[in-house]
């Protein structure tokens, strides 16, 4: 029986099957990828529904030596940096439990992953090309200022209490904390999860789509998501920083993120960001809430820590990348899917949590 899924704005209809098991796949064409969508009852905290997008992977034909066809970072080198240990280097986990390490310069990124180029042939120009890379450079330059400004605050103690006790409210200006918002709002709109978002439905509709054709939708998909999103942080309610003194977050190919591509308000955006192995950030907007303070901070403990790593696994595809710490494949991560909670869940809980949010 087909149920109706609302996804990025546009409503798919979704052949949805009952109980635990791997969701069914289409099979591929030879040297394309391809997103099924699907609901899945059961298996996530007490029969949460799970929307399964299959794993995507962007891959161009035309020459990468054209400027519209240069490497695109969705984690740029100016936060992925933060994540290097002591020989200067990255783990990236995949589903299989392999392990590749490196500079981290050298992950993460997408050949024309943000341009469309509506030429026939490979490496044909036409008038209508363009890219919308330039977006992502404001935000690009302020990171490293960004991270060492978080790394400089002030930690609250992990004390035992309720969790909107365990909060302690930052003072900072405006301009600051904006431009904390513009920089993790990037991370969440180039994210292979929110690509993969950007053309579920046209592929749901469509069937399988040429590579080429495919890239360009997300491209057109995704243009002014950021620009657009920029437009409008000064109207979001409430941004925590998350310390974790002990344990290392992780970082994947998607992490807890309502984000809807080409959206042109903010709706009820939330955002969980890792930021470095030792920082993450937390964005909200909340239907009702106090306007102080808007910017707060909470020390986790280790097995908060284990279990926000636990939702980046369901929200990854692909890639896992961490510094020392290496997290054992979840038996969602290894479906190779990324994989979204449905309301109400345990992120919801720990959102109406933050201090002013009325509950």
């Amino acid at each position: 029986m087909d149920r109706i899924v609302e996804i990025s704005r546009e409503i798919a209809v979704i052949s949805a099957g009952r109980g635990g098991g791997a969701p069914a796949q289409r099979e591929r064409q030879d040297g394309e990828a391809h997103i099924d969508l699907r609901l899945s009852c059961g298996a996530m905290q007490r029969g949460a529904l799970l929307v399964m997008l299959a794993d995507y992977v962007p891959r161009l034909s035309f020459s990468m030596a054209h400027p519209l066809a240069s490497k695109h970072h969705w984690w740029p080198k100016g936060v992925s940096r933060y994540w290097k240990n002591d020989e200067g280097i990255v783990h990236w986990l995949k589903p299989d439990g392999e392990v590749i390490s490196s500079d981290p310069a050298n992950f993460a990124a997408i050949g024309g992953g943000h341009s469309v180029r509506l030429g026939n042939d490979p490496g044909e120009d036409t008038p209508w090309d363009f890219t919308f890379e330039p977006e992502f450079d404001r935000p690009d330059s302020a990171f490293p200022h960004v991270i060492e400004w978080l790394q400089s605050l002030d930690r609250p103690p992990l004390i035992e209490a309720g969790l909107r006790d365990r909060y302690i409210p930052i003072e900072a200006a405006s301009e600051q904390i904006d431009q904390l918002l513009e920089c993790v709002i990037s991370l969440a709109v180039r994210s292979p999860m929110t690509r993969a978002l950007a053309v579920a439905t046209a592929e749901h509709l469509r069937g399988s789509i040429k590579v080429k054709e495919k890239n360009n939708l997300i491209s057109m998909n995704l243009r002014g998501t950021q620009r657009n999103h920029a437009r409008n942080i000064p109207y979001i309610g409430k941004v925590a920083i998350i310390y974790s003194p002990n344990r290392e977050f992780i970082f994947g190919d998607g992490f807890y993120s309502t984000l809807a591509p080409g959206s042109y308000n903010l709706g009820s955006l939330s955002i969980i960001c890792p930021i470095t192995p030792r920082i993450a950030v937390v964005i909200h907007k909340p239907s009702q809430y106090r306007t102080r303070p808007r910017l707060s901070a909470i020390t986790f403990a280790d097995q908060e820590t284990d279990g926000l790593n636990s939702v980046t696994q369901i929200y990854a595809c692909n890639a896992v990348f961490y510094r020392e710490e290496k997290p054992t494949p979840s038996e969602y991560f290894v479906l190779r899917r990324h994989q979204v909670l449905d309301w109400p869940n345990a992120i919801c809980a720990f959102l109406r949590q933050l201090p002013g949010v009325q509950s």
